[in-house]
């Protein structure tokens, strides 16, 4: 039997992308999923975008939360699924990127502690391809330090999330960063998918990428939000004992395992064949 997938979509006053991202979902040609929306309480247009929809999520809500760890952590409660993963409102899922999960799963064991990792596509507010970024393979020798693995890339068993506990809603930049490093010291299982099943959309109001655009506040150095990030970084060095040491022996690592495994060299191809042109050009067949 194909393993249930749930796919938690936290979101914040992001009514113009919200409706592609859930569309990108229930576009997938695997069925045995679930899809939670948790909305903070937008003041947008979101709830109409969400009612567009509503016979086809399985549960959504719209009310005041604490920052987006508490809203996925608010969907991971109310999942049922056998595999978890998020979405940022403001991103897309890849076609087929859940039947090939789903494959990758059936052969590790869905209900073993193993997660599962694509390829992250960067994308611009018309949702043309800026940039490639394969998944990188990582070894234990890297473990100790910072992982280089994208968030919604990354699709974990709930045995992996009962093992170690929800998200950290301290933590509005690194929570996902915390959840790998504990993912990888408790040695679960890793695996690599080959192709794209993510796309991050740079856009001046994102909360990971606004600082790309001159016209966002974050571009302003001394902006808060790069305090916080520093102060949650060194947060994470000292909880889980990551000295300078451990973060270049994980740096090193990861960037070996990508060399070895013409990473670099297949994300640059991708990037020269693809830039400029719709993500949806990837996958559109002759």
């Amino acid at each position: 039997m194909c393993p249930k997938i749930s796919i938690v979509i936290p979101s914040f006053n992001q009514g113009a992308f919200l409706a592609e991202a859930i569309e990108s979902v229930l576009n997938q040609s695997y069925r045995n999923l679930e899809i939670i929306v948790m909305d903070g309480g937008s003041n947008d247009d979101s709830v109409k975008v969400i009612e567009c929809f509503n016979s086809r999520l399985t549960y959504w809500e719209s009310t005041p939360d604490k920052g987006q760890s508490h809203a996925l952590n608010k969907g991971f409660r109310r999942a049922s699924g056998d595999i978890l993963t998020w979405l940022n409102s403001d991103d897309v899922l890849m076609p087929g990127s859940l039947g090939a999960v789903a494959r990758k799963f059936s052969e590790k064991g869905s209900s073993s502690k193993t997660w599962v990792v694509g390829g992250c596509l960067w994308i611009d507010t018309n949702g043309c391809v800026l940039k490639c970024t394969r998944a990188r393979r990582w070894a234990p020798c890297g473990a100790s330090g910072f992982l280089g693995v994208f968030g919604p890339s990354s699709f974990f068993s709930r045995a992996c999330l009962e093992s170690v506990g929800l998200l950290n809603e301290d933590l509005h930049y690194m929570m996902d960063t915390e959840l790998w490093i504990k993912f990888a010291r408790n040695n679960f299982r890793f695996s690599v998918l080959e192709g794209y099943v993510w796309a991050l959309r740079l856009h001046p109001a994102a909360k990971m990428s606004g600082h790309h655009f001159q016209e966002s506040p974050m571009a302003n150095p001394d902006h808060s939000v790069w305090q916080k990030r520093r102060d949650e970084r060194n947060y994470l060095r000292s909880t889980y004992r990551i000295g300078p040491y451990d973060e270049k022996k994980s740096l090193i690592c990861s960037r070996l395992n990508a060399l070895l495994a013409m990473n670099t060299y297949k994300s640059f191809l991708d990037t020269r064949r693809y830039s400029g042109r719709h993500w949806k050009m990837m996958f559109h067949k002759d």
